[in-house]
């Protein structure tokens, strides 16, 4: 699979899905997870055709940190699938370190930095705690850091 297969026909479906139920946790953690795969699939791409671009990266997962460190939403994206993943991060200075950080709940105005990512009427919606700031909304952050990982593909030319 491609990686633009790989985001055709699995991140944008669970994207997808995870906006037909806001407060669905199981949409939430399936999305965040085919969005960090897809960086996997783009460096696995890039060893093959274009090795110049990843030859500083050991691995996938280093290929993942210096994402992380270029983008914000990309970085919480990886820290909740590897959260889910092994329920608590104990290595490095993560932001989410739990799987518990993610959690659905009721939003509010006050809790939030990004206003216009909370659906108001909506009912619950699936957030990611910032220890000692403030909440993210899950699907908003899972969809900028696609686009993100979009943006990379583009510039590493993946078809």
């Amino acid at each position: 699979m491609t990686p633009r297969q790989h985001l055709e026909q699995i991140v944008r479906p669970n994207l997808d899905e995870m906006e037909l139920d806001r407060g669905d946790m199981r949409f939430a953690f399936n999305a965040a997870a085919a969005v960090d795969a897809l960086a996997a699939h783009m460096y696995c791409w890039a060893v093959e055709h274009s090795p110049d671009r990843v030859a500083e990266e050991e691995d996938d997962n280093s290929y993942r940190h210096t994402l992380a460190a270029k983008n914000l939403d990309f970085k919480l994206t990886t820290e909740v699938a590897r959260a889910n993943k092994h329920v608590r991060l104990d290595r490095g200075k993560p932001t989410v370190k739990t799987a518990s950080q993610m959690a659905t709940r009721e939003l509010t105005v006050c809790d939030f930095a990004s206003w216009d990512d909370i659906w108001f009427g909506e009912g619950d919606q699936v957030s990611i705690e910032i220890p000692g700031a403030t909440f993210e909304v899950a699907e908003a952050v899972f969809a900028r850091a696609c686009i993100f990982l979009e943006e990379e593909m583009n510039a590493l030319r993946i078809p």
